[in-house]
């Protein structure tokens, strides 16, 4: 799956749902999550945090990558107290980058970036796509839930070594069959 649109499917099947249950679960119509599925409208942040607080995977959304397991789903998670603006604003100063230099390595415009930190509007699925391949953590932006940290406690992704995040940088852009042969290999020197 190599695209948002067919990794949203996947998710609305996972959990069970059609497309009027899975659209209610964000506050949207029927209408408006075939159009998310079919790719011609693109959701925005407050349709993921609404997803995610339902148990949709929301990394693997804008990643394809799994972020736990599809099988089980999270029995619910505790509000966070701030706005989606001010993580994303947390996430900005965490990477030690202006709006304008985060701008610059993410491909975002800078004042759709300076408006979602004011929290004037949210950013959508390509803005966080784009984020997310510069090192932002769109899981705690949406969800505050740290990337790898269990029940979503604070830390762990700020304890993740530059090199570390430089080489899942690399990780992310080489083809599919690449990244399965390279997960094997890691398998096999973890095993000794």
């Amino acid at each position: 799956m190599s695209n948002f649109f067919e990794r949203l499917i996947v998710e609305r099947k996972r959990l069970g749902l059609n497309q009027e249950d899975f659209g209610a679960l964000a506050g949207i119509s029927k209408f408006t999550q075939l159009n998310y599925e079919k790719g011609t409208r693109k959701p925005d942040s407050d349709y993921l945090a609404a997803l995610g607080s339902e148990g949709v995977d929301i990394a693997f959304l804008l990643t394809g990558t799994r972020s736990f397991d599809p099988s089980v789903r999270p029995a619910g998670l505790e509000p966070a107290g701030e706005t989606i603006a001010q993580r994303l604003q947390q996430e900005r100063k965490r990477l030690d980058l202006t709006i304008g230099q985060l701008a610059e390595k993410s491909g975002v415009d800078r004042l759709a970036l300076l408006k979602f930190e004011e929290g004037e509007f949210a950013p959508d699925a390509k803005a966080l796509q784009q984020l997310h391949a510069v090192g932002v953590d769109v899981g705690y932006v949406l969800l505050s839930l740290r990337a790898g940290a269990a029940g979503g406690n604070a830390g762990a992704a700020g304890s993740v070594s530059s090199e570390l995040q430089q080489l899942l940088q690399h990780y992310e852009k080489v083809p599919q069959e690449a990244q399965a042969a390279l997960r094997t290999l890691a398998a096999m020197l973890a095993r000794g």
